[in-house]
């Protein structure tokens, strides 16, 4: 009778663990979501590929892109010479600071940039090509999107009389490892 009390007593113990690990796993989960958002870092979309391991990295996500792209049949042609090598700069330089973000001291591995036509005046990315290059990210599943948000305020002076102040930017965030298998143990240096 003792024996049996003592193994009951083991498989409850060993599912209190169970349950405490599943507990810690929710709560680290809702930390890193809840991470502040003033460590995330501004994609500035000035990184570049410095070695091969890098531009090995990019031709293999941009093939995988335009694969994508072809089998739900969003492009029916291949790009051109001159618009496939400003998409590959664009997703160059958005992939490096994805994982400039994530290999940061504090990093939360987010991004945080303006997404609007009119936050590209002076970026070495235009608007169209990021746009292109985000939505091929989303679809293959390696990039999350949280929308950015307008904030109003109300003035008090007339009544439902609302000022726009500053909101919150979109917020990017890899999901998946961005790395493929040959390329996986080298490591990447992105030019500033």
């Amino acid at each position: 009778m003792l024996e049996f009390n003592v193994s009951r007593a083991m498989s409850a113990g060993e599912e209190s663990a169970a349950a405490l690990l599943a507990v810690r796993a929710k709560l680290i989960g809702l930390i890193v979501t809840r991470a502040p958002e003033t460590l995330d870092r501004y994609a500035d979309l000035r990184s570049q590929a410095r070695t091969q391991a890098a531009t090995d990295l990019i031709w293999q996500i941009y093939k995988d892109i335009a694969e994508h792209e072809r089998a739900s049949g969003r492009r029916v042609r291949g790009r051109r010479a001159r618009s496939g090598v400003r998409f590959e700069d664009a997703l160059e330089r958005f992939v490096g600071d994805l994982l400039r973000a994530r290999t940061g001291t504090n990093a939360t591995g987010r991004l945080y940039r303006a997404l609007g036509k009119s936050s590209f005046g002076d970026a070495p990315v235009k608007y169209d090509m990021l746009m292109r290059v985000l939505d091929g990210l989303k679809a293959l599943g390696l990039v999350g999107h949280r929308k950015g948000q307008t904030r109003y305020h109300e003035t008090g002076f007339d009544p439902g009389h609302k000022v726009t102040i500053s909101g919150r930017a979109a917020r990017l965030s890899y999901r998946r490892i961005l790395v493929t298998e040959g390329i996986r143990r080298q490591r990447f240096e992105l030019a500033i």
